[in-house]
């Protein structure tokens, strides 16, 4: 730069290809390849000094440095301690020598049409600054954009698809300054199995009701002002826990948290306590990094021939076989819809099993809870993607709780414990997709029934109703339906009315695959 600068060169070994000695045998063949470890690599560097009185000490380099020094009086210092033995090449010193950039316009005229067509060039995002906002299980709020692409040029104007005019590159945007980081201490609540016990991190990781184990709770982050929230904070091992440490637990802020600015203790730890060190969350210079949503299309593929043209499949070992016993996981080559392999068979949709292996599936194996592979792709027919609480990517909602079926799709089943009596003319079950609107579901009776409902007593069939999302009414009492819903109210208008359970048909199961689930139960008068 054109100042009085200061630059210390002081490289560490670069190692790259890993070099080999030829053992020769006695009777003069190559016997074998003795490794030697990884061979050192020479980085040589042309550092330009710019204008300004310089000082540059190359203390430590291997390959050859060539200083450009410019215009004022500069110094190169060569050496460390007086030593010369991390000097490991050649220096090439021009004091007055620069390297001067001149900046032209650039037209688009200078290219072909087909270089400048818009549907040709690499496409980058844009205005990628976040309007959508989620928070994560931990409580982290994450903003994001919907993505937006456009060509990496950009032109004075567009003739049909062909750019015109002075030519500018959609460049990254930095930040113009530090940012300090601003949060807040984190307050959560300790979870609770179904019976009301307390959680506690268990020696495998997992959660248990044994406090003995750890003694650390299983927390879940919660707005302060929730009921039950307490102050988190962190042990010595960096833990949450709820005991005051004096080292708080600092998080993004969240609903209610007034975001203050953060520091470092002499520690290391955050703290809000002013110190001589700011906490930064970002450095002027930085590339300001926004997210934004992906996404994709279902992958199309087929399964890998050998030279036989015969199926290959993965060993134990990740190795390719044609032994279908070892694992029975084809090695699977990304296609397009309609490619046939060697032998004409089609490309076909590729899946993953519950270890995230890419698999085959028969169109009749095909379910609501099937997990499709994705290929990241921004065209046309491409989805949004989501991660359901398994890590698997997917097309649609992970909330998604039923969808519309053939038949019934959900049904409710009253207590068996009343003697046979039934009072479904007292309960309404409404069913929505945002919580907002809700749509009122007619009862049917059915014979329907679900696995693991077995201690269900109703040989009778009285105590269970199915109920159809294309057989809803609304507000108005106008015929309705709907393809998806995410909630289920249940409300008792008359009498008793004792649920037992919500069961979901595999005909209308969302994608997490719940088929029970938890009822969450909004009085306290058990009807």
């Amino acid at each position: 730069a054109d100042g009085n600068d200061h630059l210390v060169v002081a490289e560490d070994e670069y190692r790259g290809v890993k070099r080999f000695d030829l053992v020769i045998s006695p009777s003069g063949l190559p016997d074998a390849l003795k490794p030697q470890g990884f061979q050192t690599e020479d980085l040589p560097m042309t550092i330009v000094a710019g204008g300004g009185n310089d000082v540059i000490d190359l203390r430590q380099f291997r390959g050859d440095v060539t200083v450009l020094g410019g215009a004022g009086d500069d110094t190169v210092n060569i050496g460390d301690g007086g030593s010369l033995s991390g000097v490991h090449g050649q220096v090439y010193f021009d004091g007055n020598a620069h390297i001067l950039e001149q900046q032209r316009n650039v037209n688009a005229s200078e290219y072909t049409n087909a270089l400048m067509d818009t549907q040709n060039l690499p496409k980058v995002f844009t205005d990628s600054a976040p309007t959508q906002a989620f928070v994560d299980s931990g409580g982290r709020i994450l903003q994001y954009a919907l993505p937006v692409l456009n060509p990496i040029l950009v032109g004075d104007g567009l003739a049909g698809t062909i750019i015109t005019g002075s030519l500018r590159v959609r460049a990254v945007v930095l930040y113009t300054q530090n940012e300090q980081l601003k949060g807040a201490q984190e307050y959560g609540v300790q979870k609770k199995d179904l019976s009301g016990n307390a959680l506690w991190f268990g020696l495998d990781g997992n959660e248990t009701v044994d406090s003995g184990q750890t003694g650390l709770p299983v927390i879940t982050r919660v707005d302060r002002a929730a009921t039950g929230a307490r102050a988190v904070y962190l042990d010595a091992k960096g833990q949450r826990v709820f005991a005051n440490t004096g080292v708080l637990s600092i998080v993004d802020p969240l609903g209610s948290d007034t975001p203050q600015n953060v520091y470092i203790d002499s520690s290391g730890n955050r703290t809000f306590t002013v110190t001589g060190q700011k906490a930064w969350a970002h450095l002027k210079g930085d590339i300001v990094e926004d997210l934004v949503q992906e996404k994709g299309v279902q992958e199309w593929g087929l399964q890998k021939l050998d030279g036989g043209d015969n199926p290959l499949y993965y060993d134990e070992v990740g190795g390719e076989t044609t032994d279908s016993t070892k694992t029975g996981l084809p090695v699977i080559l990304t296609a397009n819809p309609g490619d046939v392999d060697a032998l004409g068979n089609p490309a076909r949709l590729v899946y993953l099993d519950g270890n995230y292996n890419r698999i085959f599936l028969n169109p009749a194996d095909v379910g609501p809870t099937s997990r499709k592979s994705f290929i990241t792709d921004f065209g046309a027919s491409s989805k949004y993607l989501y991660v359901d609480s398994r890590g698997f990517k997917l097309d649609e909602y992970p909330s998604i709780f039923v969808r519309n079926g053939a038949g019934v799709d959900f049904l409710v089943y009253q207590s068996d414990t009343v003697g046979g009596a039934s009072n479904w003319a007292g309960l309404k079950v409404e069913v929505s997709w945002d919580g907002t609107t809700w749509y009122t579901a007619t009862s049917h009776a059915t014979s329907a029934r679900i696995t693991g409902d077995g201690l269900h007593n109703d040989p009778s069939n009285v105590l269970r109703r199915g109920y159809d999302l294309g057989d809803l009414r609304d507000a108005g009492d106008n015929a309705a339906s709907l393809a998806l819903i995410r909630r289920i109210r249940l409300t008792c208008t008359s009498g008793t009315f004792k649920v037992d359970a919500v069961g979901i048909l595999s005909t209308g199961m969302g994608p997490e695959g719940v088929v029970f689930p938890t009822l969450v139960s909004e009085n306290t008068t058990g009807n």
